[in-house]
């Protein structure tokens, strides 16, 4: 996973969130390294990851509550998920050459 040691009780990951909009979370996601997003409504809690390519190791995580949001924190984890997502291209790219 991403960097991600933080786990609850049961083993799963803790999600950064990096920001909302008026229905969504938007979390950094431990497996992928991209940004997913999840209804507010259902809150914090267990949630399956939206991976285009999943791992084996992907079980969900956990959105922790909204309190937990940290604007510079999510700054970064963007930044991270943007650079993820343009080497993923690449590499796609490669494997089509």
């Amino acid at each position: 996973m991403k960097g991600y040691e933080i786990m609850d009780k049961k083993g799963y990951p803790i999600a950064k969130i990096v920001g909302f909009s008026e229905h969504q979370v938007f979390i950094y996601c431990p497996y992928c390294g991209q940004v997913h997003y999840h209804g507010k409504a259902a809150g914090p809690g267990h949630v399956a990851s939206h991976c285009l390519n999943p791992i084996p190791e992907d079980v969900g995580y956990m959105i922790p509550n909204f309190d937990t949001y940290d604007p510079v924190e999510a700054a970064e984890l963007e930044n991270l998920a943007k650079k993820a997502k343009r080497k993923a291209s690449w590499i796609r790219m490669e494997e089509i050459r």
